[in-house]
């Protein structure tokens, strides 16, 4: 496969195969997709023509040098490439019916409408093989047609006639098999040796001849080469002759710019060297191995050449270089600002900017001239190669001048300001306010803050200008709280109101006061209006709350008692609250739960808990907390509990002393376990797979061991209420 690069790999390049060296290569790369005639082809040796030996028809078929059909490797099926590896091909040229160029598609008949009958020769430059004999060529191909009625063959031209050289095979198609016109063709390798007559011969030239008649018989492909070789052997050369070659870095230049030439030939010992970088080079020769560092003064292909000779032979090595000019740079057009304005300037067409002026790299700057400057830039591109532009930005004219003024908002945070601009020059003028209040010279509703104008007067100048609106500060009440005592209606509110424009009014709910001070309150909400001298309001809102003035205690605060024991609870409220209520909790074990001093005979250990209730709803609490012995060999369970997280009888647990080992369960009412536990101190919580249990009945069982030894079993039912 060949590549398309700048760099060229063209003629004369040695390499030793069998004794033999490369004298001469074509493979057609012209960088063109399509509809490219031979005719016009010129690679790096030279140009092809094209000749008709015989009678062509008015649409014969054509001689083509394209991407159509794409120059492939022996055993690679035909394909199109594009601009990327072109190849001489036959194919169509009947524009009428859109089939120009098809690849290696040939039209084999016009029925009746076309002549398509062909008889073209695509010839090669003159090629110089002085020096060399033994002479042989290679090349890939794919042919089909006609048998020999359409056909492709190689002729060669010895400097004095054309002769056939040979009538190449027909090839197959993709999958090896025979090609009926609709596969694509399978490349296949050629060589064939050259006549005596062309050894050691300034003039040799090869051909290939295609022919076909309008008989529209025959099947694609056509014909289709690529990658043409000629070898020989030097004529009284050694058996170890040199091969040129070079390499060079960077792969593209521009003018002026350094390409450095790396020799990379072999067999080169005690060899001499002839570099030729041509006219437009400096240094234009060298006869030293280099590396040598090269400039250009022209645009377009350069020619360079390297010669090695040893005492085995010549090599030589021609490549093409191309210099490219530097990119195109260009700019944003010229404008014209105002004084104290601002513009964009920007450039493309390169890879990489830097502008004068102090502006620096970037592809775009805002720039704000006082005068009339021009700015250059530089682009570079990704050769290095580089190209220069200019803008100019004119300085012409200087905006309006402007006086602002303001008037505060009324109230704090109100749309209640106005800010205006007053503007001399050359009216009529525009305005614009921001971030708000339209396009007039008074912008009114505002909210108090800053604002910025822009005023453009009658030549299009720009002039900007700022104001704050101000406004009061907020209205705050500073209010003094105090609390009422628990069944006296003793609180008050005194207010000393700041912010606004001061002279405060008040008005209160509930009551509808309008006094700064408000006392004999009974614990509860309040709301106060103010409003200033500008009518200006804010609303607060308080809460009166009770005083914890009345301690209540419980006698004894903790206690011990025997199962089936009891103990007096008396409740003291200091001082005296006459009206007072009491309200006991839990009530298991209680004689009464609304009195003040119930006789506790509780069955296990129970914190008890009295609220005391002044009528004016005050409360406060106190507990006491009795601890019950349970003799050895008592063990029950609980019939009711109440899981509801107030931390009384939340846990049903077996009760008892001298317990050393238990395991209960509990079952709901359909006989599913919804709890199991083998320790004293694990008690259901009340929940059944992770959620609550509902209230209901639930049946539990236990079995006990004592620390005597003695077997305690027992079952029954319990009641779980929230």
């Amino acid at each position: 496969m060949k590549l398309n690069l700048t760099f060229l790999s063209t003629f004369f390049i040695l390499a030793n195969s069998f004794g033999q060296t490369t004298i001469w290569t074509e493979n057609f790369n012209n960088s063109c997709a399509s509809g490219c005639a031979a005719a016009g082809y010129s690679g790096a040796n030279g140009a092809w023509s094209v000749t008709t030996p015989g009678t062509n028809g008015a649409e014969s078929n054509v001689w083509f040098v394209s991407g159509s059909e794409c120059g492939m490797q022996p055993g690679q099926c035909g394909t199109g490439c594009g601009t990327t590896n072109s190849s001489l091909h036959v194919g169509s040229n009947l524009a009428l019916l859109g089939l120009v160029d098809p690849g290696a598609a040939y039209a084999a008949g016009g029925a009746g409408v076309f002549n398509v009958a062909t008889n073209k020769r695509a010839e090669s430059p003159v090629i110089n093989t002085t020096g060399y004999d033994d002479l042989s060529i290679s090349f890939s191909y794919i042919e089909n047609g006609q048998g020999a009625i359409d056909n492709a063959q190689l002729w060669v031209f010895n400097g004095v006639t054309w002769a056939l050289l040979d009538d190449m095979p027909k090839t197959t198609c993709c999958g090896g098999v025979p090609c009926t016109g609709s596969e694509q063709g399978l490349w296949a390798p050629y060589s064939f040796d050259l006549p005596a007559s062309t050894f050691d011969n300034p003039n040799v030239r090869i051909a290939f001849l295609w022919v076909n008649n309008d008989d529209e018989i025959g099947s694609d492909p056509s014909f289709a080469v690529d990658d043409v070789v000629i070898q020989g052997t030097a004529i009284g050369g050694g058996s170890n002759p040199p091969v040129a070659d070079f390499v060079f870095s960077p792969s593209t230049s521009c003018i002026g710019s350094n390409v450095v030439f790396t020799d990379a030939s072999t067999n080169n010992v005690g060899a001499t060297y002839e570099w030729d970088f041509g006219p437009n080079a400096t240094p234009a020769t060298a006869n030293t191995p280099g590396p040598h560092t090269v400039s250009f003064n022209a645009l377009g292909d350069q020619t360079i050449s390297l010669t090695v000779t040893n005492a085995d032979g010549t090599s030589t090595s021609t490549q093409t270089f191309t210099v490219t000019p530097g990119p195109t740079v260009t700019t944003s057009p010229d404008v014209q600002i105002c004084e104290g304005g601002s513009t964009v300037i920007s450039a493309s067409g390169a890879s990489a900017y830097n502008w004068d002026n102090g502006l620096g790299i970037g592809a775009s700057h805002s720039v704000s001239p006082t005068v009339t400057t021009t700015y250059t830039v530089t682009g570079v591109d990704v050769n290095g190669c580089s190209g220069t532009a200019t803008v100019t930005i004119t300085v012409d004219g200087e905006g309006p001048t402007l006086t602002t003024s303001s008037i505060d908002a009324v109230c704090f945070g109100s749309s209640t300001g106005q800010a205006s601009v007053v503007a001399v020059g050359s009216d009529p003028f525009t305005y614009s306010w921001a971030p708000l209040g339209g396009n007039q010279d008074t912008a009114s509703n505002l909210f108090p803050g800053n604002y910025t104008v822009s005023v453009t007067d009658a030549a299009g100048c720009t002039s900007n200008g700022s104001v704050t609106v101000g406004s009061p500060t907020q209205i705050q009440a500073n209010a003094e709280i105090t609390n009422s005592d628990c069944n006296q209606n003793n609180g008050s509110i005194l207010l000393n109101p700041s912010g606004g424009n001061g002279s405060y009014s008040y008005s209160w709910l509930p009551g509808g006061s309008t006094n700064q001070l408000l006392t004999n309150l009974a614990p509860g909400n309040y709301q106060v209006t103010i409003t200033d001298g500008n009518g200006c309001t804010q609303q607060f809102n308080f809460t009166i709350e009770f005083n914890d003035d009345f301690l209540v205690t419980v006698n004894p605060p903790s206690a011990t008692i025997n199962y089936q024991e009891n103990v007096p609870l008396n409740t003291t409220v200091t001082p005296n609250i006459p009206g007072a209520t009491y309200s006991w909790t839990p009530v298991q074990g209680l004689s009464c739960t609304n009195c003040p001093d119930p006789i506790a005979s509780p069955s296990s250990t129970t914190t008890y808990i009295v609220t005391v209730t002044a009528p004016n709803s005050c409360s406060q609490s106190a507990q006491a907390i009795i601890s019950v012995n349970l003799p050895c060999g008592t063990v029950f369970m609980p019939t009711i509990f109440s899981p509801n997280g107030d931390f009384l009888n939340d846990r049903l647990c077996v009760l008892g002393a001298c317990i050393e080992f238990v395991t209960y369960t509990i079952y709901n009412r359909w006989g599913e376990l919804v709890f199991e536990s083998k320790s004293q101190e694990e008690c259901w919580n009340g929940t059944f797979r992770g959620k609550p249990a509902p209230n209901g009945i639930y049946a539990y069982k236990f079995q006990v061991t004592l620390t005597d030894g003695k077997l305690i079993e027992d079952s029954g039912s319990i009641t779980l209420v929230r």
